[in-house]
């Protein structure tokens, strides 16, 4: 959109706008939601790893996906917050350090893939394949119609560096875990449409902090700070650029 957002709009003299964007040949859009992109940056601190434990990516792939606005209806799968609950299951058997974590390709997408990286003592493999097994079951039930071809695995990895230090991982754990994700509000007077929703669309790790995008989406002005986010916007000309 970077044609729109250097347009002159001084040359316009309407009250109203008339939206005709479509991705349908024939089409005609008459109305759209207004998208604020949150950026949240959570300070993480990186610890030297125990090398005498065993790795493994924690990989949910074969999602759908889709575009976080014109799918978010279609009731299919997000790969970050399935992850986060094969992760809250694991802490409840056994104890894990966290190397790694990522999730989706781009802000605006219903995330695909993601996948933790993860170190075990030995002995808790049988856990985690439990866990592991147990889940598969979970999702193929869950989203049988809507997307069937979830696929939930533990990947062994190379022995990592760093890890997350305890609170790092129980800030960045949390915070997938609680924030909101889906149609947060339909529309009164046309239940079939969509007036509120929130993608939480890509997670990565960088040398201080966690990174993670998520799209709000509303058709009302006063919905476009959707529920579901805590902490302080950044904003610039406007628009949501960061939340800390």
């Amino acid at each position: 959109m970077q044609g729109i957002e250097n347009f002159d709009f001084t040359q316009l003299k309407g009250d109203y706008v008339i939206n005709v964007d479509s991705d349908d040949e024939g089409v005609v859009v008459v109305g759209c939601a207004g998208g604020p992109v949150v950026k949240v940056n959570l300070p993480i601190r990186k610890v030297p790893a125990e090398h005498k434990k065993e790795y493994y990516a924690i990989k949910i792939t074969g999602l759908r996906g889709g575009h976080s606005g014109e799918d978010i209806h279609r009731g299919r799968a997000n790969a970050n917050k399935l992850l986060i609950r094969v992760l809250r299951a694991l802490e409840e058997n056994v104890r894990f350090d966290l190397s790694d974590i990522t999730g989706g390709l781009k802000y605006n997408a219903i995330p695909r893939n993601a996948e933790a990286v993860i170190g075990i003592e030995q002995e808790d493999k049988a856990a985690v394949d439990a866990v592991i097994e147990r889940f598969s079951g979970i999702f193929a039930d869950e989203y049988r119609v809507n997307d069937p071809g979830i696929t939930l695995e533990a990947v062994p990895q190379e022995a990592a560096d760093h890890i997350l230090d305890e609170a790092s991982s129980r800030r960045v754990l949390d915070y997938i875990d609680f924030t909101e994700t889906g149609i947060i509000r339909r529309d009164q007077d046309y239940p079939q449409f969509v007036e509120s929703s929130v993608s939480l669309g890509t997670i990565s790790i960088k040398n201080d902090s966690a990174e993670i995008w998520i799209m709000t989406r509303s058709s009302k002005e006063s919905g476009g700070i959707v529920q579901g986010m805590s902490g302080s916007p950044i904003i610039q000309n406007g628009r949501i650029v960061n939340w800390t």
